[in-house]
């Protein structure tokens, strides 16, 4: 029961910190332009930029005053302005998501970013990454309902989570109808129970409904992307933060304990069975130690999402890894 009812918080915290994790960064990408002198675009970090940060991390000792988001600012990311208008973060109850369009609106090509938080937390990153491409970026999102076959629990209304079943057939008609040229899956593993009990699901199980999910994208000329797990902090990073302004790596957590090995072994082993791309992200967070401080990011929204300002800053190398893909 104790395993159970730490899993059973986890869920409800992600319901709670859904605001904390997904994007502000819309414009991020845009190309300013006045009459007289137009502006280039702001500069966007390389792969090779990230790693060299994200190498460097481990050196830093105090919090930098220009910290993005600053400590005060992490839970306000405003996910409501942006995705609210369109309906695109569905209640509990709810088995369908609105337009959900971001990126290039007249982009010729689509890429459809289909998860539960985890996929919001990506959004800026992505939305920044398809505007440059001029692809259009369609969000499918529904928190706490991961993008793999299976029936979840509902932990705030313990209870099995019906909705979450149709949302999976929902999103599956609509890609198959929608012909994207790449589907990303992506989702929050770590906490998640499945049916009948709420226990959290063994890997054989995660990698069958995973298979399950993938294979049930048939539309013509689909390109399916399993996007790796991200690294998982012992604690929240905004809070120790906080308390750790001049030991920042106070809260950092050893690579050996923060990456889900097992987990990232069921993706890629899912991914090679269905002739998808598999995708990892922690390079882009831990060398062997995985910090709550890249450069002069915060890369935590809590223990367990990344902030929105972190995957907007992550857009080259989104674009990079997917360059095989996009063609």
């Amino acid at each position: 029961m104790m395993k159970r009812n730490g899993h059973r918080r986890n869920i409800i915290g992600v319901v709670t910190s859904v605001v904390m994790i997904m994007i502000a960064v819309c414009g991020s990408a845009s190309t300013a332009s006045g009459a007289a002198s137009p502006r280039r675009a702001p500069a966007v970090a390389s792969t090779a930029q990230v790693l060299q940060a994200v190498a460097a991390a481990t050196s830093i000792k105090t919090v930098p005053r220009d910290m993005t988001p600053a400590l005060q600012n992490v839970a306000p990311d405003p996910v409501w302005t942006m995705l609210d208008p369109q309906g695109c973060n569905p209640a509990l109850n709810t088995t369908t998501v609105g337009k959900c369009e971001f990126g290039d609106p007249k982009g010729s090509k689509t890429i459809v970013l289909l998860g539960d938080s985890h996929a919001g937390m990506w959004l800026s990153g992505f939305d920044a990454m398809a505007k440059r491409a001029h692809w259009k970026l369609v969000l499918l999102m529904k928190a706490t309902c991961p993008a793999v076959d299976l029936s979840f629990w509902n932990w705030p209304t313990n209870s099995p989570y019906p909705a979450c079943d149709t949302f999976h057939q929902y999103v599956t008609n609509r890609i198959n109808k929608m012909d994207p040229a790449i589907v990303v899956f992506t989702s929050w593993w770590h906490g998640n129970g499945i049916v009948p009990n709420g226990y959290p699901p063994t890997s054989a199980q995660w990698q069958a409904g995973l298979e399950r999910a993938i294979t049930s994208i048939t539309s013509p000329g689909t390109k399916k992307v399993v996007w790796g797990d991200i690294a998982y902090l012992a604690q929240t990073g905004p809070d120790c933060l906080a308390a750790h302004e001049t030991n920042v790596q106070a809260c950092s957590t050893p690579a050996s304990q923060a990456v889900l090995t097992d987990h990232e072994q069921t993706l890629k082993a899912a991914a090679q069975a269905t002739g998808a791309t598999y995708i990892a992200t922690t390079p882009w967070l831990c060398t062997s130690t995985c910090t709550a401080v890249i450069g002069k990011y915060e890369v935590y929204a809590d223990s367990s999402h990344i902030t929105s300002s972190y995957a907007g800053y992550l857009q080259g190398a989104i674009a990079k890894a997917l360059q095989p893909v996009m063609g």
